[in-house]
């Protein structure tokens, strides 16, 4: 998380840089080409202006006059061209107000053309006199173009320096924040680092803790002289203790209605016998669907069974008299099993029937002494 951090700051950082620093730069170099523009008219206008008036100064009487005037004539026409490509570049790269100063600059050169045409001809015809009045005319109008041309020149040459010193402050800007964004990136990353470690120490810890537990609940049930055992909501057999083994011995039973094979319980007698004398049942039929229908019965009602009482047959062959439990085990989303818990209550019954008959004995005897 932190190095995705780092590296976000650092393109962020990267990608507004060079974003500002085009913009920038396009921007500056819009004014700067528009301030070189309106020089490049004013140029072009006292060059037309002074081909006219080196035309008009021409003397008559030099070998060299029509050559120089053709000269002249020609040097017009170019700065006439000239003038008109600046326009151009102002109308692609000026704003609405720009635009209209090129509008006024193309109806102004238009009358120049037209007036200098006529000095030309004028002096042709040796009217020279005329000529010098048309071109007296011409100055002012030169001039006052020239006055508002070099204000817009001014002002674009002022947008340009002003952008050019902002692109400078934002590049000095990014010098630092750039680097900054950098070292706050490796702090994040470092405090992502050592909490990365904190909790992955308390995830280390947690599971130390939660593997022992487990370890000290395994022992316990492994340990019981309980028997215990568990099966999932449909019936199968996920495990038992050593207690519940050694008393139904290997899984290899007789399969049982309804229930698994691995899920068997050792050989039974009947559920209830009457006595010692009577016929024991080795098969385990009656007390597998009597558990069956407890274990469906608890885990519909999910409530326990509590106390309930069977016989056994252990792999020794022996009857063992059973007091066992079957509790509910909830899942997540509903009945998640259940969890079957109980003890060999064969010495206990066997030591309550000699009690019982140790006390018939003695009545009798008691009886007996007093006839």
């Amino acid at each position: 998380m932190g190095l995705a951090i780092a590296a976000t700051g650092m393109a962020g950082a990267s990608t507004w840089q060079a974003q500002d620093t085009s913009r920038r730069s396009q921007e500056t170099a819009r004014e700067l080409a528009l301030s070189q523009a309106y020089q490049d008219i004013n140029a072009a206008a006292n060059r037309e202006y002074s081909a006219q008036l080196r035309y008009l100064g021409t003397d008559q009487n030099s070998p060299t006059a029509a050559e120089v005037r053709e000269t002249q004539r020609a040097e017009f026409v170019r700065a006439q061209a000239d003038l008109h490509a600046a326009v151009d570049r102002v109308k692609v790269l000026g704003t609405v107000e720009d635009k209209a100063l090129t509008t006024y600059v193309l109806m102004e050169d238009r009358q120049y053309a037209q007036n200098a045409r006529t000095v030309f001809a004028a002096v042709e015809a040796g009217q020279v006199a005329r000529a010098q009045q048309l071109a007296g005319l011409t100055g002012p109008r030169v001039d006052a173009l020239i006055s508002r041309v070099s204000e817009a020149a001014a002002t674009h040459d002022r947008h340009g320096q002003q952008s050019m010193a902002r692109l400078t402050a934002r590049s000095q800007l990014a010098a630092v924040a750039i680097p900054t964004s950098f070292g706050v990136a490796l702090l994040l990353l470092a405090a992502c680092w050592v909490l990365l470690l904190q909790l992955n120490k308390a995830v280390r810890v947690q599971a130390t803790a939660l593997l022992s537990e487990k370890q000290l609940l395994s022992t316990v049930i492994e340990s019981s002289p309980h028997f215990v055992y568990w099966k999932d909501a449909q019936g199968q057999f996920l495990g038992a203790n050593r207690a519940f083994e050694d008393l139904h011995g290997p899984p290899e039973l007789p399969a049982a209605a309804a229930l698994p094979a691995d899920a068997a319980l050792p050989a039974v007698a009947d559920v209830a016998p009457a006595d010692a004398d009577a016929p024991r049942n080795t098969g385990n039929e009656a007390l597998l669907e009597r558990l069956a229908e407890i274990e469906n019965q608890v885990q519909a009602a999910g409530v326990a069974a509590l106390d309930q009482q069977g016989t056994a047959w252990a792999p020794d062959g022996t009857e063992r008299r059973l007091l066992f439990s079957v509790l509910p085990h909830p899942g997540p989303a509903g009945p998640g099993g259940v969890i079957g818990v109980g003890v060999d209550v064969t010495r206990l019954t066997d030591l309550e029937r000699q009690l019982a008959t140790a006390n018939r004995l003695e009545s009798v005897g008691r009886l007996a002494a007093g006839l």
